[in-house]
């Protein structure tokens, strides 16, 4: 039996990023869009974890050995939902991936053509 006055265990803390440049940036949208009860009139964008890229990567590898399209299978730096995403105005979108390109870890950068 355990001792009443005893104090539950602490929770385990968890990491956090320490660094000053900033880890994400709201894209307001010029067509906002109503998703199930809500307004999107802005989306994040953030860097991902090593975590995340590693499950986007298995998606895109999967999908690519079933034959599927991977170029609608977005990065995984943005805070609304995929289907909301398929349906933005394509000028958000162009927006959205332009800020996206700045938190895509450098393997996923393209460099510039001479």
């Amino acid at each position: 039996m355990s001792d009443p006055t005893e104090a539950a265990p602490s929770p385990a803390p968890s990491p956090r990023f320490v660094a000053a440049a900033a880890r994400s940036e709201a894209v307001p949208l010029e067509w906002p869009v109503e998703y199930d009860g809500r307004i999107w009139a802005e989306v994040t964008v953030r860097r991902p974890t090593t975590a995340e890229v590693a499950a986007w990567s298995r998606r895109v590898l999967a999908a690519r050995e079933k034959g599927e399209p991977t170029d609608d299978i977005p990065a995984p730096v943005f805070d609304a939902p995929e289907v909301l995403l398929a349906v933005l105005d394509p000028d958000d979108t162009d927006r959205l991936e332009e800020v996206a390109r700045r938190f895509l870890p450098r393997r996923f950068q393209v460099a510039p053509t001479a």
